[in-house]
C-alpha cells in the first residue's frame, strides 16, 4: 500500500464519526419534531409551561449530541482498532479481524443505541417532577425515545457499511459472503421498513391506547404529522440504502462496458459482503474465465494458426474434411545440411526464425495460412480454411514479396538462401491424425507439385517457380510472370510447365 493503509485508517475513523453525529443528529430532530404530538398525551403536573419543558429539552439535546460527538470519537477509535492494525501494518488480515471489519457497522449501529438508552434514563431524572408518572406514560416515553434510538442504530448502521466499503476488499480476498443476519438485502429492506415508517405508526398507536376521549380529539394532526414523519423518516434510510447497492453495481456496470469494448485486463473490487458482493465476486470469476479462455485461443492460434483456430471453434465436432480450389506454396532453405553443420546452431536457429518471421508476415499480409513449419521450411496455403476466390492471385503476390524478404535475410546471413515454389488445383482440406490428436492440414496433387518445384527452383537463378496451374487461375497477377521452361519434377510423369517471377 506504500503508506496508504495508514492514510485509509484515518479516513475510517473519522468517516465514521461523522456518521455518528449524522445519524444521531438526524434522529434527535426528526424525535424533537414527533415529541411536540406528545403533548396531548403525557400529564403535566400543574403550573408546569410546556414550552419551558421544550426549551429544556433542547437544550439537552444539544448538549446530548456534543457528549455522543466526544465520545464517539474515542468509542470509533476503539472499535476500529483491529482495522487499524492490519491496514497501518499492511499485512494480511487474521480471520478475527476479518470478522471484526465486515460487523463494523452493526458493532457501530449498537454504540449508537447505546447512547439513545442512555438519554432515556437522563431524560427521566430531569422530567420526573414535571410529569404525573403512570405505566401508559413510562411506556409512552420509553417507545419514543428508545424508538428514534433504534432508528438512529439503523442509520448509522447503513452508513457505516458504505464507509467501511474501501476496507472490504483486503478482508473478503476475491469473494463475498454472508457473514451475519444484516449482510442481506432482504433484511436490509425489512430493517428500512419497519424502522424507517412501521415503528412511528407504533407509536402514535401506543400514544392512544390509554389516553382519554379528549387526547384522542387532539391526536387528528398528529396523526398527520406521523405519517409524513413516518414517509420522509423512511426515504430517508431507502436513499441512504439504495446508494450502498447503487454504487457497486454502477462499478460492475461499468467493467461490463469495458469487457464489451474488449478490455479484459481489470478486476471489479469486492466491497460488499451481502448478494451485491457476491455479484462482484461471480463478475470477478468470469472474467478470470474469459481471460483464460482469450489466452488459449491466443497459444492456439499460435500454435495451429488463428484462421484454423477460428474454424475449429466454431465447430464443435471438429472441422470436417472438404474439397477446395485452393494454392500452395513450399518454402525450403538450401543447404541446410551444410549449414548446420559449419555454423553454430544458436546462429542456424536465428537464420531459420528470421526466415519463419518474414513467411508468417508476408503470407499473413495476403490473407494466407501458415500451415506448418517443417524444420527448415514452411507449408502454405491460400483458400482454405478460408474460401479466398483469388488464392492464386496471393499465392504469386505473397511468394514475389517473400523471395525479396529472404534476400534481405541471405544479405544479413551470408551463404542463407531459400527456394520457393507454388501450385494451384483441388485439394482436400481438414483434419488428419487420430481422435486424440490431430493437425489441419491440405493433401493433393497442388502440394506434391509445390513441393517438387521448389526443389527444381534451388537450382533455377532467381530461386522462384509457379506452376502454370497457378499463373492461369491469377489473372491480374499473370502479367508479373514470365515462362521459365519445362521441368521433369521427381515423382511425376508429366513435365511441367513452370513460371519466374519477371
Amino acid at each position: 500500500m506504500n503508506g496508504g493503509g495508514t492514510a485509509l485508517a484515518r479516513k475510517l475513523h473519522l468517516r465514521i464519526w461523522r456518521d455518528s453525529i449524522v445519524a444521531n443528529l438526524l434522529a434527535a430532530t426528526l424525535l424533537t419534531i414527533i415529541g411536540v404530538q406528545m403533548e396531548p398525551f403525557i400529564g403535566r403536573r400543574s403550573g408546569i409551561s410546556w414550552t419551558h419543558i421544550v426549551v429544556r429539552e433542547l437544550l439537552v439535546g444539544a448538549v446530548f449530541i456534543i457528549v455522543c460527538a466526544a465520545v464517539s470519537y474515542y468509542v470509533v477509535g476503539r472499535r476500529l482498532s483491529p482495522v487499524r492494525a492490519f491496514l497501518v501494518e499492511e499485512r494480511e488480515p487474521t480471520m478475527d479481524e476479518r470478522r471484526t471489519t465486515l460487523a463494523q457497522p452493526t458493532k457501530q449501529g449498537v454504540v449508537a443505541f447505546g447512547y439513545w438508552a442512555a438519554i432515556l434514563v437522563v431524560a427521566y431524572v430531569l422530567n420526573r417532577r414535571d410529569f404525573v408518572w403512570s405505566f401508559s406514560v413510562d411506556v409512552k416515553i420509553v417507545v419514543a425515545v428508545l424508538g428514534w434510538g433504534t432508528y438512529a442504530a439503523a442509520a448509522m448502521y447503513l452508513l457505516v457499511e458504505t464507509t467501511m466499503r474501501p476496507a472490504l476488499p483486503f478482508v473478503l480476498h476475491g469473494e463475498s459472503r454472508v457473514h451475519a443476519k444484516l449482510e442481506s438485502l432482504l433484511t436490509r429492506s425489512l430493517l428500512i421498513g419497519g424502522l424507517g415508517s412501521g415503528w412511528v405508526l407504533v407509536l402514535f398507536l401506543t400514544l392512544i391506547v390509554g389516553s382519554t376521549e379528549q387526547q384522542r380529539s387532539h391526536a387528528e394532526g398528529g396523526a398527520i404529522l406521523s405519517l409524513v414523519i413516518a414517509m420522509a423518516a423512511s426515504l430517508i434510510l431507502t436513499i441512504v440504502s439504495a446508494r450502498s447497492v447503487i454504487r457497486p453495481l454502477r462499478g460492475v456496470q461499468h467493467a461490463m462496458r469495458r469487457v464489451a469494448d474488449g478490455d479484459l485486463d481489470i478486476t471489479v473490487p469486492i466491497d460488499d459482503a451481502t448478494e451485491v458482493g457476491q455479484l462482484q465476486a461471480g463478475f470477478n470469476h468470469m472474467l478470470a474465465g474469459l481471460r483464460e479462455r482469450e489466452r488459449i485461443r491466443d497459444l492456439f492460434g499460435r500454435h495451429i494458426g488463428a484462421q484454423v483456430a477460428e474454424a475449429v471453434l466454431g465447430q464443435s465436432g471438429g472441422m470436417i474434411a472438404e474439397t477446395r480450389d485452393a494454392s500452395v506454396m513450399f518454402i525450403d532453405v538450401m543447404s541446410s545440411t551444410a549449414l548446420a553443420q559449419q555454423r553454430p546452431a544458436q546462429e542456424v536457429l536465428a537464420m531459420l526464425n528470421a526466415l519463419f518471421d518474414a513467411v508468417v508476415r508476408t503470407v499473413g499480409n495476403e490473407g494466407g495460412y501458415v500451415n506448418q513449419f517443417q524444420g527448415d521450411g514452411a507449408l502454405c496455403i491460400f483458400g482454405a480454411p478460408q474460401e479466398q476466390p483469388d488464392h492464386a492471385e496471393r499465392a504469386l503476390r505473397a511468394a514475389r514479396a517473400l523471395r525479396e524478404e529472404v534476400d534481405a535475410v541471405a544479405r544479413a546471413h551470408p551463404g542463407f538462401n531459400a527456394a520457393i515454389g507454388v501450385s494451384s488445383g483441388e485439394v482436400v482440406a481438414g483434419n488428419i491424425g487420430s481422435e486424440s490428436r490431430y493437425e489441419y492440414t491440405v493433401i493433393g496433387d497442388p502440394v506434391n507439385e509445390a513441393s517438387r518445384l521448389t526443389d527444381a527452383a534451388k537450382i533455377y537463378s532467381c530461386r522462384l517457380l509457379a506452376a502454370r496451374s497457378a499463373i492461369d487461375a491469377a489473372r491480374d497477377e499473370a502479367p508479373f510472370w514470365t515462362f521459365a521452361g519445362e521441368f521433369e519434377l521427381r515423382g511425376r510423369s508429366q513435365l511441367t510447365l513452370a513460371y519466374a517471377p519477371v
